[in-house]
């Protein structure tokens, strides 16, 4: 992980932060925070004040900032208000959440009725540097590795599960630099697919590695522990006559902590004659 997270979480209210739990995360919605050149501080204070200000319900669960640091407005498990409507997804369509929305980020048990994606997405707050909605690189960077470690904590396919706010709600121009330029959401969703997939070949190798350096521990410990069990800590008494033979000969000076093979080599020799 490259970037750096700071948490800032928002105070406890009904505007910002409810403190909702969600029960499992089935999607992340990318935004932006339509204020050029403002950083992730100034945002992060904006759903702070909407504590007391009492009228309008909003917040992500995290802001990219303009430097590529992320600051932490709310939990993992708690629900933020990031990509609620009220609005049918088109003109003339009564139904509100676009058709794909309304299938896979859907937590009821029917899936007629209509579902609230704040109770199952996270939500990316990312700054801008114009009204294009372009990113700087870093923050670009940090958006790409940060959506691909969330897939991975999450259980996210990033082609499938990596929504724009406008691919929700149908309506509104959220990603706007996405919105308007769908090649580069396209791009975008593949470098976290490639991201990702480098990181899980990495934890497996690592996973690996750790593998083989118990395996390593253990061998040695059991040769350890052969080597301990080889040495007799008293000369037997069938190898004693021949052990102090060849002692005498000048052929040994320890013979004490020998191996069983070593008294047996011992008195077969003593035995052949060869000690006396």
């Amino acid at each position: 992980m490259s970037y750096k997270i700071i948490e800032q979480y928002l105070t406890p209210n009904p505007y910002s932060r409810p403190q909702t739990k969600i029960k499992k995360i089935l999607g992340i919605v990318v935004h932006w925070v339509a204020n050029p050149m403002s950083t992730a501080k100034n945002n992060r204070d904006y759903f702070e004040s909407l504590r007391t200000k009492k009228s309008l319900y909003a917040s992500a669960h995290e802001i990219i900032d303009l430097n590529g640091d992320i600051i932490i407005c709310i939990p993992k498990d708690e629900m933020a208000y990031h990509v609620g409507t009220n609005r049918p997804y088109k003109a003339g369509a009564t139904q509100i959440y676009t058709p794909a929305a309304w299938e896979r980020l859907n937590t009821n048990s029917s899936k007629k009725i209509q579902p609230y994606p704040n109770n199952c997405t996270y939500g990316i707050e990312c700054t801008h540097v114009d009204w294009t909605g372009k990113m700087t690189d870093a923050t670009y960077n940090t958006l790409v590795e940060r959506c691909a470690d969330l897939c991975i904590e999450f259980k996210l396919d990033p082609i499938m599960d990596l929504w724009t706010h406008q691919e929700v709600v149908g309506w509104k121009d959220c990603h706007r630099w996405f919105v308007n330029n769908p090649n580069e959401w396209k791009t975008f969703k593949e470098k976290v697919k490639t991201v990702m997939n480098q990181k899980l070949n990495k934890e497996e190798e690592e996973k690996m590695i750790q593998q083989l350096q118990q395996q390593i521990k253990q061998l040695e410990k059991k040769i350890a522990d052969l080597e301990k069990r080889q040495k007799l800590e008293a000369i037997p008494d069938w190898a004693k006559q021949a052990v102090e033979n060849a002692v005498q000969k000048g052929l040994i000076d320890t013979p004490n902590n020998g191996s069983y093979d070593f008294y047996r080599l011992v008195t077969i020799l003593d035995r052949a004659g060869l000690l006396k």
